[in-house]
């Protein structure tokens, strides 16, 4: 058998050929970038429900006796909880992504002001020298 060029296909195909290289570099990419931008949601999502776990453990505690104790997973990645007094935000990427004013103050190793990341952490309700309460964070 023998190729002929007056044959009707044999002249389209290096542009077929070239077309379809073309469209499927352009799938590639658009699908490498869709990717990460999932992963980067993904990482969001994730932030935002640690942080939102941490809220509802911390108020959960807050409403118990004194000695009330909670256990809490946060996952942040790429982001941090920052504590002023009582108010409580979630840092992503340098941008304030959520911010709660807790009822009671929070403190990590007596300061009121801290910064957390990813990890396991007890919060436990404790009275100061006073009598006021306060919840206490801690690192496990």
């Amino acid at each position: 058998m023998e190729l002929r060029c007056d044959i009707v296909g044999i002249e389209t195909l290096p542009v077929t050929l070239l077309l379809g290289t073309i469209i499927g570099a352009c799938a590639l990419g658009l699908g490498a970038r869709c990717l990460t931008n999932l992963q980067s949601l993904t990482e969001k999502q994730r932030a935002t429900e640690s942080f939102d776990a941490l809220v509802e453990r911390a108020t959960a505690v807050g409403m118990g006796g004194a000695g009330g104790r909670q256990r809490v997973e946060l996952d942040l990645p790429n982001s941090k909880i920052v504590c002023r007094g009582r108010l409580l935000q979630l840092v992503l990427d340098d941008e304030i992504r959520r911010s709660k004013i807790m009822p009671l103050p929070i403190l990590v190793d007596g300061n009121d002001a801290w910064e957390i990341n990813t990890g396991y952490y007890e919060i436990e309700l404790r009275r100061d020298n006073f009598g006021n309460c306060l919840l206490k964070l801690r690192r496990l």
